[in-house]
């Protein structure tokens, strides 16, 4: 049947007869597009785009001597000038599932929102830099994004998953301005070890901070984590997901796609963000 409708002498779906190369060219012409339109619907950091009131920007952020790659989340209606600063975690660069699809969610709800790579992720390494390396990244990150030239926010919000939320940590705590953090799973202690918690330069961070775990997170006792968060003279707030893990995947026994997790996360992100003061 498909090479009856395209064979040669007829049009596609029963239009006018043509000639068999030109019935061929106009096959081939539509399978090249809607092969390029699902490439860049599956590789959104790859090409400048626009999906419906959103737009996704390629970006190259200067970083000793060359740069590192980011993408700006660019909303037709901004929500009131805020932006929102997000790091990848270890092991992964910005192309992570969860990263992307809350730099992309937010971007959606009116939010300007930029992440990037740190530099042993842009040259393809799986092993995180120096802690002094990742911070210093982390500020030329920071820095692009409030002088941008047309996508400024007037706001920032900081953070990042696991390890990008933990260099934003330490960054605020000695200094760094920024309207609040958001932690996506932080990594309050190394997997099997809870005594070894990093939560010490948490108590000199000014700004308000939203902690979002995994119930079952090998990287962050959540018990541990409500103690130190007591400790903590900064408002903090604390979203759990029942039986999520560290990248907050849950069973499938209990019937919740990634998907709708990560659209429960955007939200929580976004009510936090409206409730914080101006």
């Amino acid at each position: 049947m498909f090479f009856a409708l395209i064979g040669p002498g007829t049009g596609p779906l029963g239009a006018a007869p043509r000639t068999p190369w030109i019935t061929w060219i106009h096959w081939i012409t539509w399978i090249h597009w809607i092969a390029w339109i699902h490439w860049i619907d599956c590789h959104p950091v790859s090409y400048n785009f626009r999906r419906g009131d959103l737009r996704l920007l390629k970006a190259k952020i200067p970083f000793a001597g060359s740069s590192v790659s980011g993408v700006l989340g660019v909303p037709a209606r901004t929500s009131n000038g805020t932006g929102v600063l997000l790091a990848h975690g270890a092991g992964t660069d910005m192309r992570e599932e969860l990263l992307s699809a809350i730099h992309r969610g937010l971007a959606e709800r009116g939010y300007l929102t930029l992440k990037f790579n740190f530099p042993y992720s842009e040259m393809g390494r799986k092993s995180p830099d120096a802690q002094p390396r990742l911070e210093e990244c982390y500020r030329r990150a920071y820095s692009f994004f409030l002088d941008h030239p047309k996508y400024s926010p007037q706001r920032l919000f900081v953070g990042g998953k696991s390890m990008g939320g933990r260099i934003a940590s330490h960054l605020v705590a000695t200094g760094l301005p920024a309207a609040g953090l958001i932690f996506l799973g932080y990594p309050l202690h190394p997997a099997g070890k809870p005594e070894k918690l990093r939560t010490e330069h948490l108590r000199n961070i000014p700004r308000p901070m939203l902690f979002l775990s995994g119930a079952k997170d090998r990287l962050c006792t959540i018990p541990l984590l409500k103690e130190a968060l007591e400790r903590v003279p900064a408002p903090t707030r604390l979203h759990v997901l029942p039986d999520g893990d560290h990248s907050f995947h849950v069973p499938k026994a209990f019937g919740r796609s990634d998907e709708e997790i990560q659209e429960e996360l955007t939200e929580v992100i976004t009510n936090w963000i409206e409730e914080q003061p101006r």
